[in-house]
Protein backbone atom coordinates (compact mmCIF):
# COMPACT_ATOMS: atom_id res chain seq x y z
CA UNK A 1 0.00 0.00 0.00
CA UNK A 2 1.76 3.49 -0.96
CA UNK A 3 1.83 5.94 1.44
CA UNK A 4 -0.94 8.32 1.59
CA UNK A 5 -0.20 11.89 -0.24
CA UNK A 6 0.69 15.26 2.17
CA UNK A 7 -1.82 17.81 1.48
CA UNK A 8 -1.60 19.89 -1.06
CA UNK A 9 0.03 23.20 -0.30
CA UNK A 10 -1.57 26.47 0.33
CA UNK A 11 -0.32 30.09 0.64
CA UNK A 12 -0.44 29.70 4.66
CA UNK A 13 1.75 26.99 4.15
CA UNK A 14 4.45 28.91 2.07
CA UNK A 15 6.84 32.06 1.96
CA UNK A 16 7.61 32.73 -1.47
CA UNK A 17 10.03 34.56 -2.82
CA UNK A 18 11.22 35.87 -6.28
CA UNK A 19 15.21 35.70 -7.03
CA UNK A 20 16.47 37.78 -10.19
CA UNK A 21 18.58 35.09 -12.71
CA UNK A 22 19.57 36.74 -15.86
CA UNK A 23 17.87 38.24 -18.62
CA UNK A 24 18.01 38.23 -22.64
CA UNK A 25 16.71 40.57 -25.33
CA UNK A 26 13.40 41.71 -23.88
CA UNK A 27 12.93 38.96 -21.06
CA UNK A 28 13.97 38.95 -17.20
CA UNK A 29 14.35 35.62 -16.28
CA UNK A 30 13.77 34.24 -12.41
CA UNK A 31 12.81 31.88 -10.06
CA UNK A 32 9.80 31.66 -7.24
CA UNK A 33 10.94 29.41 -4.17
CA UNK A 34 8.28 27.96 -2.50
CA UNK A 35 9.51 27.27 1.11
CA UNK A 36 7.40 25.65 3.76
CA UNK A 37 7.08 27.66 6.59
CA UNK A 38 5.15 24.49 8.88
CA UNK A 39 5.62 21.45 10.89
CA UNK A 40 4.39 19.06 7.72
CA UNK A 41 4.91 18.34 4.93
CA UNK A 42 2.82 19.59 2.05
CA UNK A 43 2.63 18.22 -1.99
CA UNK A 44 2.91 20.85 -4.93
CA UNK A 45 1.76 19.17 -8.35
CA UNK A 46 1.44 21.97 -11.57
CA UNK A 47 1.96 25.31 -11.93
CA UNK A 48 1.99 28.18 -9.86
CA UNK A 49 -0.57 30.94 -11.15
CA UNK A 50 1.33 34.44 -11.06
CA UNK A 51 -0.36 38.01 -12.39
CA UNK A 52 1.36 41.35 -11.87
CA UNK A 53 0.63 42.86 -8.53
CA UNK A 54 -1.13 46.51 -8.85
CA UNK A 55 1.06 48.71 -6.44
CA UNK A 56 -2.08 50.90 -6.25
CA UNK A 57 -4.17 48.56 -4.76
CA UNK A 58 -2.49 45.40 -3.76
CA UNK A 59 -4.24 43.62 -6.77
CA UNK A 60 -4.03 41.54 -9.90
CA UNK A 61 -2.98 43.62 -12.78
CA UNK A 62 -2.84 42.45 -16.62
CA UNK A 63 -3.45 38.75 -17.65
CA UNK A 64 -2.62 35.64 -15.71
CA UNK A 65 0.48 33.54 -16.73
CA UNK A 66 0.81 31.20 -18.75
CA UNK A 67 2.48 27.82 -18.38
CA UNK A 68 5.93 26.62 -19.78
CA UNK A 69 4.58 22.75 -21.08
CA UNK A 70 8.05 22.39 -22.04
CA UNK A 71 8.79 19.64 -18.71
CA UNK A 72 6.00 17.83 -17.50
CA UNK A 73 4.38 18.90 -13.59
CA UNK A 74 5.59 15.96 -11.38
CA UNK A 75 4.21 15.87 -7.93
CA UNK A 76 7.01 17.31 -5.59
CA UNK A 77 7.02 16.16 -1.83
CA UNK A 78 7.76 19.50 0.13
CA UNK A 79 9.01 18.58 3.78
CA UNK A 80 9.04 21.38 6.89
CA UNK A 81 11.56 23.73 5.85
CA UNK A 82 12.32 22.35 2.21
CA UNK A 83 11.51 24.17 -0.57
CA UNK A 84 10.04 23.78 -4.28
CA UNK A 85 10.57 25.86 -7.16
CA UNK A 86 9.33 27.36 -10.51
CA UNK A 87 11.05 28.90 -13.34
CA UNK A 88 9.28 32.79 -14.16
CA UNK A 89 10.07 34.87 -17.33
CA UNK A 90 8.43 38.07 -17.65
CA UNK A 91 8.21 40.12 -20.75
CA UNK A 92 9.09 43.71 -20.62
CA UNK A 93 6.37 45.73 -21.35
CA UNK A 94 7.65 48.27 -24.14
CA UNK A 95 8.07 45.61 -26.38
CA UNK A 96 4.35 44.27 -26.30
CA UNK A 97 2.18 46.20 -29.04
CA UNK A 98 -1.05 47.61 -27.36
CA UNK A 99 0.31 47.46 -23.86
CA UNK A 100 -0.43 50.55 -22.00
CA UNK A 101 2.90 50.31 -19.39
CA UNK A 102 3.77 50.57 -15.72
CA UNK A 103 5.78 50.33 -12.99
CA UNK A 104 5.41 47.28 -10.21
CA UNK A 105 7.34 46.04 -7.55
CA UNK A 106 5.98 42.56 -6.82
CA UNK A 107 3.97 39.87 -8.64
CA UNK A 108 0.58 37.86 -6.91
CA UNK A 109 1.77 34.32 -6.53
CA UNK A 110 -0.60 31.13 -5.62
CA UNK A 111 0.61 28.26 -5.60
CA UNK A 112 -0.75 25.12 -8.00
CA UNK A 113 -4.59 24.93 -6.82
CA UNK A 114 -7.76 22.71 -7.82
CA UNK A 115 -9.92 25.58 -6.95
CA UNK A 116 -11.12 28.58 -8.79
CA UNK A 117 -8.13 31.23 -8.34
CA UNK A 118 -9.44 34.38 -5.63
CA UNK A 119 -6.28 36.74 -5.29
CA UNK A 120 -7.28 37.52 -1.96
CA UNK A 121 -7.32 34.15 -0.46
CA UNK A 122 -5.09 31.98 -2.47
CA UNK A 123 -2.49 34.35 -3.44
CA UNK A 124 0.91 36.13 -1.57
CA UNK A 125 2.90 38.94 -2.55
CA UNK A 126 6.02 38.86 -3.75
CA UNK A 127 8.64 41.39 -4.37
CA UNK A 128 10.59 41.95 -7.79
CA UNK A 129 11.66 45.27 -7.84
CA UNK A 130 11.13 47.38 -10.39
CA UNK A 131 9.88 45.46 -13.37
CA UNK A 132 7.58 46.83 -16.40
CA UNK A 133 4.10 45.27 -16.98
CA UNK A 134 1.08 45.56 -18.94
CA UNK A 135 -2.35 47.11 -17.46
CA UNK A 136 -4.22 45.32 -20.11
CA UNK A 137 -6.33 42.85 -18.78
CA UNK A 138 -5.99 40.91 -21.76
CA UNK A 139 -2.42 40.69 -22.11
CA UNK A 140 -0.12 37.98 -20.31
CA UNK A 141 3.95 38.99 -19.68
CA UNK A 142 4.66 36.02 -17.42
CA UNK A 143 5.48 32.78 -17.95
CA UNK A 144 5.72 30.15 -15.42
CA UNK A 145 7.55 26.29 -15.54
CA UNK A 146 6.18 23.15 -13.68
CA UNK A 147 6.62 23.46 -9.79
CA UNK A 148 10.10 21.65 -9.23
CA UNK A 149 11.70 19.82 -6.58
CA UNK A 150 13.90 22.63 -4.73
Amino acid sequence: MAPAASPACTREDLITTYTATDNTAGHAHGILTFTNRTAAACSMNGYPIVYFDHYEVAMPMGGVSSNDTSVAPTSVEVAPGGTAQAAITITQAGFVDGCDVVTTQALLVAPPITHPFEWSTDAQHVNTGDVSACSNDDISLITVGAITAG
